[in-house]
């Protein structure tokens, strides 16, 4: 993946498994209407357990096996990431909340989960961002990214890893350093 060529393949000597839990598309349309009720539910920080978030939690049962969790969500994954974390932090059978953090990437969100400090949040989306411009009710964006090559500027790879990747590398550095072992599970 374009994160795993810029970030590498371990942290501090730990290796990174980098998995996909993916949230395809089912067209602009259903889309569009997903992102709206995920905004009502994202507002109401109430949960948002659809089709889609109970297979990206079976994928995450069945592929993870590390001991510290970082979801890194871009655009609608930013709601899956948000909802993931809510729904298994501190949970009976869940991860303890220092063993697991989120980052967003052009986020339509009004927070990201597990964030304490003000002002502070690890995300990126930028004020150039076509697609997230037009969401009310979201995070600021806190970068300008420059670009030329007729997109909406909202792609992970071709933009904001382009554009942006030192710095989304050092928050991502940032929040596995504070991550700490999952001391209920082995």
């Amino acid at each position: 993946t374009a994160l795993k060529k810029k970030l590498g393949s371990s942290f501090k000597n730990q290796e990174i498994n980098y998995q996909d839990l993916y949230n395809k598309t089912h067209g602009k349309v259903i889309d569009a209407w997903d992102v709206g009720q995920q905004k009502v539910a994202d507002a109401d920080m109430s949960d948002l357990q659809d089709s889609d978030f109970a297979k990206i939690l079976t994928d995450a049962s069945n592929k993870v096996t590390t001991q510290k969790l970082l979801l890194v969500g871009h655009s609608q994954g930013n709601f899956y990431a948000n909802t993931f974390y809510d729904a298994v932090v501190e949970e009976s059978g869940g991860i303890p909340a220092q063993s697991m953090s989120v980052y967003g990437v052009a986020t339509p969100s009004n927070r990201i989960s597990g964030v304490n400090n003000p002002g502070k949040e690890n995300y990126t989306t930028s004020d150039n961002d076509q697609i997230i411009k037009i969401l009310g009710n979201r995070l600021p964006a806190n970068v300008h990214i420059d670009y030329n090559n007729g997109s909406n500027g909202h792609s992970f790879s071709d933009i904001y890893l382009k554009y942006q990747g030192s710095k989304i590398v050092s928050d991502i550095n940032t929040s596995l350093a504070k991550l700490q072992n999952n001391n209920i599970q082995k």
